[in-house]
């Protein structure tokens, strides 16, 4: 057991357990057979996205009450604006936007936007009743249950995420991770940001991953503000031996999923969110819990932010305006530049 100063190590640790050494990030999967028709060969290169538009947060009330989060502006540019051009620049072909409240006006922007049948990227709508989905968990199951992610991995994030981040080399990892060990069912996408210096981070955010030093795989996530003590539970240690303990994090809210792990969410009615119950549970669960592992964004390397609340709003308008993340080209986008 790695025990580094203050008992949680830098974030730059992880890098040198990056994943499986020596894995090929490429596969030669074929049908039996013969040849896979041109059919089958174009849904496989489709790489597909879930973004949750009802962000299931209400911190930035009342500048958001009664009005769609992610249409509002942040640095003149509505939030939903960065998302899908993170993802139409990662590479990402369709995208299901899930809506609950405020459906028609979310339809209404993407209707008259550049989004509208532009090529750039496909996008299709999810809309669920507000009576029967609360949260991300009851989001996911709905999503499940209609049976239109195909694409192994797709990409999940919510509408207010600010991101420019290395995706491909996230999407490159799971996969090598996916080959070596055939329980994983998500990576998630983690970066460099020490509390104290990183206002990105939302003030109760008290994020803890303790990974595998070999290969990357998640052992422990815990995001506790009341709890002062990291307990590393000794199956954990009997299981993986040596691991790292991550404090100077946080999560990107981009994660690389499997279908499989959208299944683990209809098994399961108690996870309510990505992260804070999916995650922390399925690592927990050392014997029949989905294998998790860490992607972490080197130093300089990337930016993202979850306007959460009116702290993590400015942070993510501020890295705007400073370039990090470049403007969308949507209505609005002159101002910010201007600004």
């Amino acid at each position: 057991l790695a025990e580094p100063s203050g008992r949680r190590a830098q974030l730059r640790a992880a890098s040198r357990a990056r994943g499986p050494p020596g894995m090929s990030s490429k596969s030669a999967s074929k049908k039996k057979g013969g040849k896979r028709d041109d059919g089958d060969l174009k849904r496989e290169e489709v790489l597909q996205a879930v973004l949750l538009a009802e962000t299931f947060e209400d911190a930035l009330d009342p500048a958001t009450a009664g009005q769609a989060k992610v249409l509002q502006p942040l640095a003149n540019v509505p939030m939903i604006e960065y998302s899908l051009e993170f993802l139409a620049k990662s590479g990402v072909g369709e995208v299901f936007i899930f809506c609950v409240r405020y459906a028609a006006e979310i339809k209404s922007y993407i209707s008259s936007s550049r989004w509208h049948d532009s090529g750039l990227l496909s996008v299709r709508f999810i809309t669920s009743d507000s009576m029967t989905c609360t949260n991300a968990g009851d989001a996911l199951r709905d999503v499940q249950s209609r049976n239109v992610v195909t694409s192994d991995p797709f990409v999940l994030l919510y509408g207010d995420v600010v991101a420019e981040l290395p995706l491909a080399d996230a999407l490159a990892y799971h996969k090598r991770c996916r080959e070596a060990d055939s329980f994983t069912t998500m990576t998630l996408v983690l970066q460099h940001a020490p509390k104290a210096t990183a206002p990105h981070r939302a003030l109760l955010d008290d994020l803890v991953v303790v990974v595998n030093a070999s290969t990357g795989q998640v052992v422990q996530f815990e995001d506790d503000i009341t709890d002062d003590e990291l307990l590393i539970e000794p199956e954990a240690l009997a299981s993986h031996g040596s691991v790292v303990v991550l404090e100077d994090v946080a999560d990107t809210y981009v994660y690389v999923c499997t279908p499989e792990m959208l299944a683990k969410f209809s098994e399961s009615w108690d996870y309510e969110t990505v992260s804070r119950s999916y995650v922390v549970n399925e690592v927990r669960d050392v014997e029949l819990g989905g294998h998790v592992y860490a992607y972490a964004v080197r130093d300089g390397g990337g930016f993202a932010a979850r306007a959460l609340d009116a702290r993590t709003y400015d942070a993510a308008a501020r890295a705007v305006r400073r370039g990090w993340v470049p403007t969308p080209h949507a209505p609005g986008a002159a101002a910010a530049e201007a600004t």
